[in-house]
């Protein structure tokens, strides 16, 4: 067993850590010196006069809402979706968008296209002239909804394979007409007719005059699976509208596509000048 430490040892020890405290406390000393380290006590010093204070953050200014304006009602889209799957409207609704506009009078008109072919769905109103006459002084701001509804197939299914018929009647068949050979020219896609509905409402802003409210129910071919639903209901989809629109320029509303196929809403403003012209010339015979 080692003997116990001796009163020399201890002081030794105490010596040395109290050397050690005081390199310890010099070296603070040197970093507050050096500036590396400040220390206040109570209240904190001001800034020094030459250094500029953060900025706050910008705030963004909010969008310059002009005359003709077009948005995107989400929460009446929806409303009016879920009263048609319910058969509250009369028919049979699978989706629907709702559009509120202000400034003028609005023509829209939905526009479906497959490959080379095109098809159209209005416009609505489809003749100003017919439609502004009589309207002398009555102002050319108007207000109101464009709504467009993609309705629920009405049509059987012996509709959606009659492509399969020819090919069906000839399984018995042999060399080219045979089963197997019938195989591949099977189509997997099926062509239906979707019904789509488009509702324009217009209605006087503060300066007299009528009103208007069209209805237009047309179909276009939607290629799609031959079981299931519409392909068109899930495909990518783009709104478009804003607060400050020009007149007389196609705006585009509603844009959806699915493998090559292209669906658009498009809308436009009528200017005033043109809406002078169209009130002042005779009415059509």
């Amino acid at each position: 067993m080692q003997p116990p430490p001796t009163s020399s040892t201890g002081q030794r020890l105490h010596l040395a850590l109290t050397a050690l405290l005081l390199l310890a406390a010099a070296g603070a000393l040197g970093l507050v010196a050096a500036g590396q380290v400040r220390v206040s006590w109570g209240e904190p010093e001001p800034a020094p006069a030459n250094e500029e204070a953060p900025s706050p953050p910008e705030k963004k200014a909010p969008p310059k809402k002009g005359r003709y304006r077009v948005e995107y009602l989400a929460g009446a889209s929806e409303a009016v979706t879920e009263a048609g799957e319910a058969g509250f409207l009369g028919g049979g609704i699978e989706k629907a968008w709702v559009f509120r506009y202000s400034g003028g009078y609005l023509q829209a008109q939905a526009d479906f296209r497959m490959g080379e072919f095109l098809a159209t769905i209005g416009p609505a109103p489809g003749n100003w002239q017919r439609t502004l006459a009589g309207q002398k002084g009555a102002g050319a701001e108007r207000r109101g909804f464009v709504i467009l509804a993609a309705l629920q197939s009405r049509y059987p299914p012996s509709q959606v394979a009659q492509f399969y018929f020819p090919h069906l009647g000839g399984i018995c068949a042999s060399l080219t007409a045979s089963p197997l050979q019938l195989l591949c020219a099977l189509p997997v896609d099926a062509f239906r007719l979707r019904e789509y509905r488009l509702l324009v409402v217009a209605t006087p802003e503060g300066k007299g005059g009528t009103g208007l409210r069209l209805v237009i129910d047309d179909h276009v071919i939607v290629p799609g699976p031959l079981l299931g639903d519409y392909a068109e209901l899930s495909a990518a989809e783009r709104l478009g509208g804003g607060p400050d629109l020009g007149p007389g320029q196609d705006l585009i509303l509603l844009e959806r596509s699915w493998g090559g196929n292209r669906f658009a809403l498009q809308a436009r403003f009528l200017p005033d000048a043109e809406v002078e012209r169209l009130r002042a010339a005779p009415p059509e015979k």
